[in-house]
């Protein structure tokens, strides 16, 4: 039996799975809710994930979807049975594109929007439709316009100086229209963002409700194309070597 003709189809196969064809397959990535962050409006709370219930606000972490032209993100979170709830109502999304870089060592209980990460991206969502289940929001650069903060009714704790709105500027144009949906079952809430991050190597993200009683952010790192494609060479070069070693 000739060796080198049973190998030779295995190593293409991957080759097909690590080479080009992985840059239009999904990169998969999640994101856990190790974050806490800063400036909860009473003291005792300093430190906690969580202002208030896990039950009504806790945020598990984030799913990250990503390929050739579409970036997926789904919140993982107790909230989205909860909308509404003492006045509180979703937040937007936020993106950078170099990098997550928060204030502070994990898991980050003095970062805040002052002094941590800046944005160049948000998903902004209309204000009619920040206690639905469903719509379509839009994402900008974050550019001319301005970022509002976390905030509550009077008489509420919650979590202060967290990003959570953004406004774009008057004369701002979208770059993508962004349909998202709640399954409340499931606790997910799910952008599908039809936008090319050409070039972007490490993402970062944020989200959170509208009083920042549990804050989710992270980053994802997503392997460079050309190490794809050197592995790739490299698998083919297995390939030659394997077939003259057994004539």
């Amino acid at each position: 039996m000739n060796k080198g003709r049973f190998l030779a189809p295995i190593m293409v196969s991957l080759l097909l799975l690590l080479g080009v064809p992985a840059i239009s397959m999904a990169d998969s990535y999640y994101i856990p809710d190790n974050y806490v962050g800063g400036n909860p409006t009473i003291g005792s709370y300093y430190g906690h994930d969580v202002i208030g219930s896990q039950s009504e606000f806790g945020v598990t972490g984030l799913d990250i979807d990503i390929t050739a032209g579409q970036l997926g993100v789904t919140v993982l979170s107790n909230y989205f049975d909860n909308m509404g709830l003492y006045g509180t109502e979703l937040g937007d999304l936020f993106i950078s594109d170099n990098g997550w870089h928060p204030y502070g060592t994990a898991p980050y209980n003095d970062d805040y929007y002052r002094n941590g990460e800046k944005w160049e991206y948000a998903v902004v969502l209309d204000n009619e439709q920040r206690t639905s289940t469903s719509g379509t929001a839009y994402l900008y650069a974050v550019d001319g316009g301005s970022i509002e903060m976390s905030s509550a009714p009077s008489g509420y704790i919650y979590r202060a100086g967290q990003e959570v709105y953004y406004h774009p500027g008057q004369s701002q144009s979208s770059l993508a229209v962004v349909p998202w949906e709640i399954d409340p079952t499931l606790g997910t809430m799910t952008f599908d963002i039809p936008y090319s991050f050409v070039g972007v190597e490490d993402f970062g993200f944020h989200w959170t409700m509208s009083c920042g009683n549990d804050v989710v952010e992270g980053g994802v790192s997503v392997p460079e194309p050309s190490l794809l494609l050197l592995l790739g060479a490299g698998l083919f070069g297995f390939v030659g070597l394997r077939r003259k070693s057994i004539r």
